[in-house]
């Protein structure tokens, strides 16, 4: 529950699930930028910063990601906490995902 706690990871797991190949950590930073209503292109920068050493390290200590170098991916389709972002996704205030 942690890893879902922060709308940035909620984020790049609703881009992930959506990809059936790795994405690098650029792409994800370009979609929460994109998605997060709070940020702009200016912070792009800064939330790669924070992917890279925040919530990528976290999502993968929980099991969540799998990354190789730049490449993020899940680390298992289907995983059980596919079921809760579906009731995240209901909830978040914008429907882009």
């Amino acid at each position: 529950m942690e890893v879902l706690s922060d709308h940035r990871r909620r984020y790049v797991l609703y881009h992930l699930r959506k990809s059936d190949h790795s994405v690098e950590r650029e792409e994800l930073a370009e979609r929460i930028v994109e998605w997060d209503d709070r940020t702009t292109e200016h912070d792009e920068e800064d939330v790669l910063t924070e992917l890279r050493h925040k919530h990528l390290p976290k999502m993968e200590a929980a099991g969540v990601i799998d990354r190789e170098g730049e490449e993020v991916r899940f680390d298992e389709p289907n995983m059980p906490i596919e079921s809760y972002l579906d009731l995240a996704v209901e909830l978040e205030p914008s429907e882009s995902f």
